[in-house]
C-alpha cells in the first residue's frame, strides 16, 4: 500500500495539481478549523505556507507549535 506522499507524488506526475484550497491535507486541520481558517482569509495552502505563526495560532485558537506544524506541514507541500 503506497503512503501518502508516494500517491501525491504519483498524482503530480501525472499531471494533476495538488488542491490547494483543500486545508485538511495538512494533519492538524479538521474540517471546523479549515472553516475558521478560512474565515481568517487562510484560503489555501500557500497561504497557511507564508503565515505568521503568532497571528495564525492567535486567530486560529491553536498553540504555536500546531501553527508551527501547520505551516511546516503547508511549506513542504508547496514546496515538493
Amino acid at each position: 500500500m503506497a503512503g501518502w506522499r508516494e500517491e501525491r507524488e504519483g498524482e503530480l506526475e501525472r499531471g494533476e495539481e495538488m488542491d490547494v484550497s483543500d486545508l485538511t491535507q495538512l494533519s492538524s486541520v479538521h474540517k471546523k478549523l479549515e472553516e475558521r481558517l478560512k474565515g481568517m482569509g487562510y484560503h489555501t495552502i500557500w497561504d497557511i505556507a507564508y503565515a505568521d505563526i503568532d497571528e495564525l495560532a492567535e486567530g486560529a485558537r491553536v498553540s504555536t507549535r500546531i501553527a508551527k506544524r501547520m505551516i511546516d506541514e503547508a511549506r513542504k507541500l508547496v514546496n515538493d
